[in-house]
């Protein structure tokens, strides 16, 4: 099981390599701070201007450039949600090309990956006060039924949030985790 989840982060990792592959330069650097509350963790991402909220009992990593990585493992499912700023030559670029150039990064690796990988339409939509657009996915991913989803979040800096579910029921934590990220209240 934990081999299975390893291998899914480890994808990751790649997927979020291939969209550091954009067709710009450098990504500006990114740094995160944790709060710990008895309800969980509060994750203020300050490179992008937003905050979230980790329930307890999640794994938070944040990496050495500063981007949050999310993650839970119940027996044999998983969930995976990584945070990345897009590099500061896109930022000129409209949502739309933001979005386009962040789901042809992130989803070329997944597309070898997953089998009868089937795309979601694309929806904008306001999350407490900031555009985003996303667009969910399924497929088979290490044999098991996998959905996802690339969120792009116009906040202070353009968000790509890469999500991948593998079964289970997490619903209910990560829609907490998606509808508790905000603008940083304390700026």
């Amino acid at each position: 099981m934990n081999r299975r989840f390893l291998l899914s982060a480890a994808k990751l990792v790649l997927i979020f390599a291939a969209c550091a592959q954009l067709p710009v330069l450098a990504t500006p650097a990114a740094y995160a701070t944790v709060t710990a509350y008895q309800q969980g963790t509060l994750c203020k991402y300050e490179a992008a201007g937003i905050q979230f909220m980790v329930p307890s009992g999640w794994e938070l990593a944040i990496s050495k450039d500063g981007d949050p990585t999310l993650s839970r493992q119940a027996g044999a499912s998983y969930y995976v949600s990584s945070f990345g700023i897009l590099p500061r030559e896109a930022w000129s670029l409209t949502p739309e090309q933001q979005f386009s150039a962040a789901q042809e990064g992130a989803l070329s690796s997944a597309k070898k990956d997953f089998k009868g990988m089937q795309m979601g339409k694309v929806e904008d939509f306001t999350q407490n006060g900031i555009r985003g657009r996303r667009q969910a996915f399924t497929g088979k991913f290490l044999g098991a039924d996998t959905v996802g989803a690339i969120i792009l979040l116009s906040a202070e800096r353009p968000v790509i949030i890469y999500i991948q579910v593998n079964a289970g029921d997490f619903a209910k934590d990560s829609r907490t985790i998606l509808d508790s990220i905000k603008k940083i209240e304390d700026r």
